[in-house]
């Protein structure tokens, strides 16, 4: 064979682009495989592992995020959507990669067991509605479609470094919360969320502990969390009425906006049965800031 010939031979095998045909097939062969290992078998996996494929698939798939952040109203979207966003310009033959290799840490033999997985195996009652199928849509691993729910861990097995303010106000337990701010620890100190103790007791209802933040601790009434969300953005989402209007009464700032561009006064605008008391505090407070 001819240099010119071997050029012309190794260009076919190279494509236009100059990717090795080849392997790119099969590492989408793989791939292929090992999303719809993950579709049709019932292997268990935690929740940070279920994000992670979801969100590996997305970019192998689609590639760097390319849609608009989830409004706060929709927590379950918004953390699949974290999780995709936060790949970055990673390529996609390195989702790919790694894709398969989370795939090998937990399931060594799933290559083995692939062969043995059938269609019949599928949980069809299941699917992911954020579009993130493989192929024509169809093949996105179940684990990834069920919703993200927090584990609650006893506090007795929670490290002593990491029970601090915002985690005492989960549990609303405002003595210990009192004994922390005497020692010196700040009353708006976040956890690794962005939260604050008054996101957590606004998120968990607690409304005596709110009034208490607000009044006796001065806490921040404005403080955004990690995605820019303050308390009165998650009052709002958690539709708490009462909440509300406390927050709106002691100065919460409805202009804020969360990264989506979202602020508080629309999120408190689609929240159904505000009384005609609380729509007044809104419109009072946004024309101060106006």
């Amino acid at each position: 064979m001819s240099s010119q010939q071997y050029e012309q031979a190794e260009q076919r095998r190279l494509g236009a682009n100059g990717v090795d045909v080849i392997d790119e097939l099969c590492e989408a062969s793989i791939f292929d495989e090992a999303a719809k290992y993950l579709t049709r078998t019932k292997l268990k996996v935690s929740n940070e592992q279920k994000l992670t494929f979801y969100a590996l698939f997305k970019q192998a798939t689609i590639g760097p995020c390319n849609t608009s952040k989830p409004s706060i109203l929709n927590m379950y979207e918004r953390t699949k959507w974290n999780a995709w966003n936060e790949l970055g310009k990673m390529s996609k033959d390195e989702a790919i990669m790694r894709y398969v290799n989370e795939l090998e840490k937990v399931a060594p033999s799933w290559k083995e067991e692939a062969g043995n997985v059938g269609a019949a195996d599928s949980d069809s009652d299941e699917s992911d509605g954020g579009g993130g199928g493989g192929g024509t849509g169809g093949a996105m691993m179940h684990p990834q479609s069920r919703p993200i729910e927090e584990e609650e861990v006893p506090e007795s097995d929670v490290p002593d470094a990491q029970k601090d303010i915002a985690f005492y106000a989960k549990l609303n337990r405002p003595n210990m919360i009192r004994q922390l701010i005497e020692k010196g620890e700040s009353v708006d100190k976040k956890d690794e969320e962005g939260m604050t103790a008054l996101h957590w007791a606004v998120d968990r209802g607690h409304e005596d502990l709110v009034k208490l933040l607000l009044t006796e601790f001065k806490a921040n009434i404005n403080a955004q969390d990690g995605d820019g969300s303050t308390p009165l953005h998650y009052a709002a989402m958690c539709e708490h009425l009462p909440l509300i209007s406390a927050l709106l009464q002691h100065g919460a700032d409805p202009t804020i906006e969360d990264d989506t561009g979202e602020t508080a006064a629309a999120a408190v605008r689609q929240v159904k049965g505000l009384p005609q008391e609380t729509l007044q505090l809104l419109d009072q407070a946004k024309s101060k800031k106006e």
